[in-house]
């Protein structure tokens, strides 16, 4: 009976239509939420549910989506209504990193694999609407590999085989069986993919956070990828430390994590927003100590 009522809960709350009011994100061991103004900061969760900074909350279609403790979960936007997303029990490791798609009715996540210093993944997805056996298509050995939603339902991926390695400079896009060899999109300035990026309600756009690795000074960017022409537009923030971003339901702005270092070794972390036509930058959660702050969502 829980169970029927925590399914009807969430996709009464996927049918409901989207709010741009909160900001939902990783702050500590927790799950916390705030307006794009910055008011109304509060916890949504008090029990160390965020584990993981770098797989943190995601809010889509009202639904929440989280790890705990080496369990997918889903719940409302208040962190209510909790319901675990099962998985396949075997050699692999515990799922991370849940996403739902789009619409709220799937969740895509991944399990991962590690025998020496060689990593394998594989990448699943199940309905939410009821119980149903995780679908996972076959071994994904990809070691800066990262996963979303992507146009049409298909998946994305920051790696591809160039014939000899993984490389984590391009994007495949693949409907889900198997991973495909040949990028759809590769970056040439000599930077490479950051986490996850994300797909604009529009999904023509991407934003993806680029580490500057090859460069004298080590920096992160969040660039605006236009995947319709196969090209990088611009650079959306000036860094040197921007990560995280995601879409505000709009499309018109991206909620990211800005990360500075006054001090070495002791790192400054704020939320921040920014239009993708450029501009101000405004942070709603600013300059909280050491880097507990992780994977903004706006919903």
């Amino acid at each position: 009976m829980r169970l029927g009522l925590a399914i009807a809960a969430l996709v009464l709350a996927a049918a409901a239509p989207a709010s741009a009011s909160t900001i939902v994100y990783g702050c500590g061991h927790d799950i916390c939420a705030v307006s794009p103004g910055g008011s109304h900061k509060r916890h949504i969760t008090t029990d160390g549910t965020e584990k993981d900074p770098y797989h943190g909350p995601r809010l889509t279609a009202r639904i929440l989506s989280f790890n705990h403790s080496g369990e997918n979960y889903l719940a409302d936007r208040s962190g209510g209504h909790r319901r675990v997303l099962p998985y396949r029990h075997d050699l692999f490791g515990f799922p991370v990193a849940p996403l739902l798609r789009p619409d709220g009715r799937r969740a895509l996540f991944y399990q991962g694999l590690q025998i020496g210093s060689h990593s394998d993944y594989r990448l699943c997805d199940i309905t939410i609407k009821r119980r149903a056996r995780a679908h996972c298509p076959e071994l994904l050995p990809a070691e800066r590999a990262s996963w979303i939603w992507g146009p049409g339902h298909k998946f994305l991926s920051t790696a591809a085989f160039n014939g000899q390695e993984f490389t984590g400079d391009d994007i495949c896009i693949t409907a889900g069986r198997g991973f495909c060899r040949k990028p759809y999109f590769k970056l040439r300035d000599g930077r490479i993919f950051e986490h996850a990026p994300a797909l604009a309600p529009n999904q023509r756009w991407l934003a993806a956070g680029l580490d500057d690795t090859y460069h004298e000074r080590r920096a992160h960017h969040i660039a605006l990828i236009d995947l319709r022409r196969r090209r990088l537009v611009r650079d959306l923030t000036g860094g040197p430390g921007d990560a995280y971003p995601s879409w505000s339901p709009d499309g018109r702005r991206i909620v990211f994590v800005r990360t500075a270092y006054p001090k070495p070794e002791h790192p400054v972390s704020s939320i921040c927003t920014a239009s993708i036509r450029g501009g101000h930058v405004h942070c709603p959660v600013k300059k909280v100590k050491g880097d507990t702050l992780s994977s903004p969502t706006w919903g």
